[in-house]
């Protein structure tokens, strides 16, 4: 996924967080379950598609301590995983609209 995307969880997945900061997303459309761990978790709740992932990533930086470029790594490589599976769009800015998307596939079992 882009910098410049904007990250929106799909209407047809409903998400809870467990008591453990888990949190478990449900595919209504195919009845699947994935399970997030607590920064996962926190991702899902930034992609509410006002943020782009740049942005996401500015907040994950000032939320939990490690360095940026890794921050700013393992949340793409999430959010590639969660595009691949369907959990989220992308909105993505006309002038990079020509370039695919990053493909990271993982899903719960």
């Amino acid at each position: 996924m882009q910098l410049d995307s904007s990250p929106t969880r799909s209407d047809q997945v409903v998400g809870r967080r467990g008591p453990d900061e888990a949190t478990i997303l449900l595919d209504m459309a195919s009845g699947q379950y994935f399970t997030l761990d607590e920064v996962g978790g926190r991702i899902w709740e930034l992609c509410d598609g006002s943020k782009t992932v740049r942005e996401i990533a500015a907040v994950l930086v000032q939320e939990y301590e490690a360095a940026p470029e890794q921050i700013e790594a393992d949340l793409v490589a999430l959010l590639d995983e969660l595009y691949s599976d369907g959990l989220v769009h992308a909105a993505i800015p006309p002038d990079h609209a020509d370039q695919p998307p990053r493909a990271a596939r993982r899903r719960a079992q």
